[in-house]
């Protein structure tokens, strides 16, 4: 979860697609009718330039899915969220990236 955060503060799309589950990577291509990398480039370059942060408040595994209920805080608002996971190729990816 960290490390998506710091990827969309780093305006890293490459970074941000891999930590993604593969469906959900191909769900922002045909979305935009290119690559996941170059939708997520127009979408970070346009978003709001305050630091995204992440608090967990608690995590819930259950084989190869996980579920992350944290705070997200963007410059002065937050927001509670529950963030499903799933392990895919040994690595936990995002099934819902909407942070």
């Amino acid at each position: 979860m960290t490390s998506f955060v710091e990827a969309g503060n780093d305006r890293d799309a490459e970074a941000v697609c891999g930590l993604v589950t593969k469906e959900q990577a191909e769900t922002i291509a045909q979305a935009s009718g290119g690559s996941c990398e170059a939708a997520l480039e127009a979408v970070l370059g346009a978003a709001d330039p305050a630091e995204t942060e992440i608090v967990i408040e608690d995590v819930r595994v259950r084989g190869e899915r996980a579920t992350v209920d944290a705070t997200i805080k963007q410059g002065t608002e937050s927001q509670a969220q529950s963030i499903s996971l799933i392990r895919e190729d040994g690595e936990w990816r995002l099934t819902n990236p909407d942070l």
